[in-house]
């Protein structure tokens, strides 16, 4: 069953009738769910596994805005045009809620904000010039026309080593 999820997953990388597949599949599957309670815990235990790129010739990119609460509409209406004119393969997007810390040195929640998680599958660029794999989709991102700044983090890139 695992194995089946993750050929789901996968098989959403650069193709629209999977990720149609996909979104219809986790839909209809989550319809017993809708009345349940979960922890985040348990929402979040799926195995790392089942989203893993094998695929030596592309590379997964994640992003995270954290965005303050108000501007939560806002953000999505800047953020759907960019993401529909890009040629960017967005696989996912996780929007989680994050209480303000005042206790971390470096916090990313000043006040309550949502964090954006967003995964993208890209093509890796074998040219001699080195090039950061995520100017891309940080470039795409400048248009948003929040008078906030946004707190952006790139929190991984998947790469395979010999």
């Amino acid at each position: 069953m695992e194995e089946t999820k993750r050929l789901i997953f996968r098989g959403s990388v650069n193709n629209e009738y999977g990720k149609r597949l996909r979104w219809d599949l986790e839909t209809s599957s989550a319809i017993p769910a809708r009345h349940l309670t979960f922890t985040r815990n348990e929402i979040m235990d799926s195995q790392v596994s089942l989203i893993e790129n094998k695929d030596t010739a592309s590379t997964d990119l994640l992003h995270e805005y954290f965005i303050p609460e108000r501007n939560f509409m806002k953000f999505i209406q800047d953020i759907k045009p960019i993401l529909l004119k890009s040629k960017l393969d967005l696989l996912n997007i996780t929007i989680r809620a994050v209480n303000r810390d005042d206790d971390a040195y470096l916090n990313y929640a000043q006040e309550d904000v949502f964090g954006f998680v967003l995964l993208f599958n890209q093509k890796k660029q074998h040219s001699k010039k080195p090039r950061c794999r995520h100017s891309q989709i940080f470039w795409l991102m400048q248009p948003l026309k929040m008078k906030e700044p946004i707190i952006f983090l790139i929190v991984y890139t998947s790469q395979k080593t010999k």
